[in-house]
């Protein structure tokens, strides 16, 4: 892979962390435009990238976690998830990352099932990664064991 590629999956990378934060953080400034702006990452990464990328796949889930935060519309969220799946697989390392940080979210606003489904994603994706000593299963499962003491 070129350095021009690298350095464009790194991008793709960046802005797909910054949008997470502008769709999660309660007080981020952008919050206003949070579909628009995960709009135009999702078009940047496929116009850089192209549609089989997993930096789009990332954030076409993006605009699934737009839906499911912003919307409360479960349904279209489901569907930017399910094609979010279909570009990398049901299991790709790089959708645990936004169902992470979106059953985190769904923790702290007090929704223990909707924490639950989306931790239990992870969970599934980290250990069809074949790694049994993950500490990342831990992890995540103590987030599980969290929601069910509280």
């Amino acid at each position: 892979m070129g350095q021009d590629s690298e350095s464009t999956e790194s991008l793709a990378a960046r802005e797909n962390e910054w949008v997470r934060a502008v769709l999660l953080k309660p007080d981020h400034p952008m919050r206003d435009d949070a579909l628009d702006v995960a709009e135009d990452a999702r078009a940047m990464a496929m116009n850089a990238l192209g549609e089989h990328h997993p930096a789009y796949a990332e954030a076409t889930q993006n605009l699934g976690i737009y839906y499911c935060v912003h919307a409360n519309d479960i349904a279209t969220a489901a569907d930017y998830f399910d094609q979010a799946r279909q570009i990398v697989g049901p299991y790709h390392p790089i959708l645990a990352r936004g169902f992470y940080f979106l059953g985190l979210h769904y923790r702290d606003v007090g929704n223990k099932d909707n924490a639950r489904e989306f931790f239990t994603e992870v969970l599934n994706i980290i250990r069809r990664e074949g790694h049994p000593e993950d500490p990342r299963i831990d992890q995540v499962t103590q987030l599980l064991t969290s929601l069910e003491a509280n």
